[in-house]
């Protein structure tokens, strides 16, 4: 969920009912905090995630503006750390294949390590990940048709892929895939 780049600064009724409904589904949601590439101070940014947790009742985070640089090891462990302590889970996206020290639970539980378009993946995926104690995540934007879409799963899969989303969109995330309906409807 994203209310205002972020929980904002009040309950917003209609967030509310949605993340309501959603995990009353079954679904996890996620409350997205930036990280503005370890710019922002831990305490500014424990406080979104406090601010989540008390207007929403979320304590998983995604972490957007990740860096994946060793220099910011420590200040994305501290983060998580936080969000744990708070028995809450965690996905960093960096967007983009992170260090390796970032490939670990005591980090993390997710890491996006490509968000980029159907293009660019198929002409340089990120490497190959095994299955291991840290989710694989990837962002597809400008994605697959509805009757591709499967192929392009799998293809993700293939590379260590666990955490996928994939959307026939450009890069804004302001509309769903054109393909949504259907595929709600498959579940």
């Amino acid at each position: 969920a994203n209310v205002a780049s972020g929980p904002g600064t009040a309950l917003d009724s209609i967030y509310a009912s949605a993340i309501s409904k959603a995990e009353a589904n079954g679904w996890t949601m996620m409350g997205y905090v930036d990280t503005a590439e370890a710019t922002g101070s831990i305490s500014s940014v424990e406080s979104q995630v406090k601010e989540w947790r008390s207007l929403y009742g979320v304590d998983d985070i995604f972490f957007d503006d990740v860096t994946g640089a060793t220099a910011n090891l420590s200040y994305y462990e501290t983060l998580t750390g936080y969000v744990h302590s708070l028995g809450g889970i965690d996905i960093l996206n960096p967007g983009a294949p992170p260090a390796s020290g970032y490939l670990s639970t005591s980090v993390d539980n997710g890491i996006v390590v490509m968000e980029g378009t159907l293009a660019s993946f198929q002409s340089g995926p990120p490497p190959n990940y095994p299955s291991g104690t840290v989710q694989i995540g990837y962002i597809i934007t400008s994605g697959p048709s509805q009757s591709n879409l499967l192929s392009t799963l799998q293809a993700i899969k293939a590379r260590g892929g666990e955490l996928v989303y994939v959307t026939d969109q450009g890069s804004s995330y302001s509309a769903l895939p054109g393909y949504f309906a259907a595929e709600n409807a498959d579940l």
